[in-house]
């Protein structure tokens, strides 16, 4: 992998899982890839895991998208658009869920500045995604 998940990712989703939060890795990357990063910093630990592309989450309405999200699968959505981060973040709070999103690029702005709780990971994230972080 030419960009690896940094040591410290695999600590924080496992504080997370103790949290008592979910996780859903939401990527722009091949959904292959995002299985094998998910599966190495502990996002996915069984053998079926929830794969779900951009085209296929185009092809859903609000209902089946709402009952992808209510499912307690290990969900993966990969290839991604900005805009299909922003209807994964509006989807879960329409259910009444607290969203956090992690991002470091401009492509995650959106969805940053849209979730209850934006987090900009890392000093080598773009001043887009820090900016979208930030709350006044």
């Amino acid at each position: 992998m030419l960009d690896p998940p940094r040591p410290e990712v695999t600590d924080a989703v496992a504080a997370c899982r103790r949290a008592g939060i979910r996780i859903v890795m939401v990527t722009g990357d091949h959904p292959l890839t995002g299985e094998a990063v998910a599966r190495r910093v502990g996002i996915v630990r069984r053998l079926d895991p929830v794969v779900v592309t951009g085209g296929r989450l185009d092809a859903m309405d609000d209902g089946a998208l709402d009952a992808l999200l209510a499912a307690p699968s290990e969900l993966l959505l990969c290839r991604v658009s900005p805009e299909h981060k922003m209807r994964v973040v509006t989807a879960f709070q329409r259910r009444g869920e607290v969203v956090a999103v992690t991002g470091d690029g401009a492509n995650d702005a959106p969805a940053l500045k849209h979730a209850d709780i934006g987090v900009a990971m890392g000093a080598g994230g773009t001043d887009v995604a820090r900016e979208a972080a930030a709350r006044p």
